[in-house]
């Protein structure tokens, strides 16, 4: 039978306390050649092996882009995966700077009779409205061309985001009055700056409800729920723009000036942030791939990976020839094991440096593993098992930027120590159940980005991703 048709299961005891070797040279000072932790000279019977891991590429329809402190706006038409739209929104909350006027309070008056009493005072406004400004700063920028339009609309919302809420890219929300809009040729690699001023009749509404909330002594400037915002491109935009809504640049200033004739030169700045609640709606209706159902696979040219958290492709990647090499090797310590990914040229946008590595398993992913279970749902990094603190292994980019790192010794060591081979009465490979807890099928591997809100991507070479080994064979 193809070892691919048959079940390669696994215990859900990938975690720490569990690991029955710890490799004996983990540790030790390291030659100049990747994931070598130990010393070539020694007299210990040290192996390695490359193996040569196929992939693919599957389509994932829709994960979470909340939370992240940035939106992404604009369009965009990529060589591959063709047309696609992306709208912003969040929300917004106060960071500092005058109000309209001052709270209501109380004060004494005395009446005619001579007696005291407590009246409330209602000041008037001692700030006039000047104008409202919004300005983003984009982290970065793409289009086909080094100058392109970014053209984008901004709107309040219907619905303001609530904070407790998941929002995933699938998701559109519905806007309502249009506040202001930006439309400018920008140079994607020196343009970061986007400032737009506010309507008149947003402006002066907005400017009326700050001076309703200063003089209602039962609402507070800091825990008010504000209208949420949403950026929305126009038809003639090519550009996609990821704004960082953390930035001390993005902002909405209310310039005003006092009603005291007397002091008409000053001028003061009220300022709101938008590292509130926040996500982004992506549109891929005309792309490539609208067609695909959510974990289809995704034929790319070139028989290239491809991982592109904008267009929902990531790479899958088979664990088949290491269970070869388990089945093959039945008593080793790996002393250093490590994934990978060949970068390749082609179809290059600025390198996604950072992904997880999460169990393809049951044809599925868990992406809330990544805080409820992760043992059981991610490649690991070596101190999580020897700390048992939830730290995923993260690749990370080489010296010579040529390939994308995954270290990942004792996950590698732990998964051997949990595979049972297959029995002689049963062609299914199975592992034994400890503590009565359940076992798990797991197939493959797919590449996630840790930021799903990001226009950078990351595209390997077919044949060039690789599972280096460094071995130590145990005596019987």
């Amino acid at each position: 039978m193809n070892l691919l048709d048959r079940i390669k299961s696994i215990s859900t005891i990938l975690k720490p306390g569990f690991i029955l070797m710890i490799p004996v040279f983990f540790g030790c000072e390291t030659s100049d050649d990747i994931g070598i932790q130990y010393d070539l000279a020694s007299d210990a019977n040290v192996k390695f092996v490359e193996l040569n891991i196929s992939s693919s590429n599957i389509y994932v329809d829709s994960l979470r882009t909340d939370g992240e402190n940035a939106i992404l706006v604009g369009n965009y038409n990529d060589e591959i995966g063709g047309e696609i739209s992306a709208e912003g929104y969040f929300a917004l909350s106060y960071l500092g700077g005058p109000l309209p006027r001052a709270q209501e309070f109380l004060e004494n008056d005395t009446l005619p009779d001579g007696s005291i009493v407590k009246v409330l005072v209602t000041p008037e406004d001692t700030l006039e409205l000047d104008s409202i400004r919004i300005t983003f700063e984009a982290s970065s920028s793409i289009a086909n061309s080094e100058n392109a339009l970014q053209d984008f609309q901004v709107f309040q919302l219907q619905d303001s985001l609530i904070s407790s809420a998941i929002y995933l890219s699938s998701l559109r929300a519905n806007t309502s009055n249009s506040i202001g809009s930006y439309s400018m040729e920008i140079n994607t690699r020196q343009d970061t700056i986007f400032r737009l001023s506010a309507t008149s009749e947003f402006s002066n509404s907005f400017f009326e409800l700050l001076s309703e909330i200063a003089r209602d002594s039962t609402r507070t400037i800091r825990s008010e729920v504000f209208q949420s915002f949403g950026l929305v491109p126009s038809s003639g935009s090519n550009s996609i723009s990821n704004l960082d809504l953390v930035s001390d640049t993005s902002r909405l200033l209310i310039y005003s000036s006092p009603i005291d004739s007397g002091m008409r030169d000053s001028t003061y700045v009220t300022s709101f942030r938008f590292n509130s609640k926040n996500y982004s709606y992506l549109d891929r209706s005309k792309t490539n791939f609208s067609a695909l159902a959510d974990g289809s696979e995704v034929t790319l040219p070139e028989g290239i990976a491809m991982l592109d958290p904008l267009y929902g492709i990531s790479p899958r990647i088979s664990i088949a020839e290491l269970i070869n090499f388990i089945e093959e090797n039945d008593r080793i310590i790996i002393n250093n094991a490590s994934l990978s990914f060949e970068i390749s040229e082609q179809f290059s946008r600025d390198t996604l440096e950072n992904f997880y590595s999460f169990f393809y398993k049951n044809n599925n992913f868990n992406a809330p593993g990544l805080i409820n279970d992760p043992f059981s749902n991610l490649i690991m990094s070596d101190d999580s098992f020897l700390t048992g603190q939830v730290s995923p292994s993260i690749s990370f980019i080489n010296d010579e930027e040529s390939a994308l790192l995954v270290d990942a010794t004792l996950f590698f060591q732990t998964l051997y120590n949990d595979y049972i081979a297959q029995s002689e009465t049963s062609d299914v490979l199975i592992r034994e159940v400890i503590d009565n807890q359940t076992q798990i099928s797991l197939i493959d591997f797919i590449l996630l980005s840790l930021r799903n809100v990001t226009i950078e991507r990351s595209t390997f070479n077919g044949d060039g991703v690789r599972l280096r080994i460094y071995y130590t064979e145990v005596d019987q």
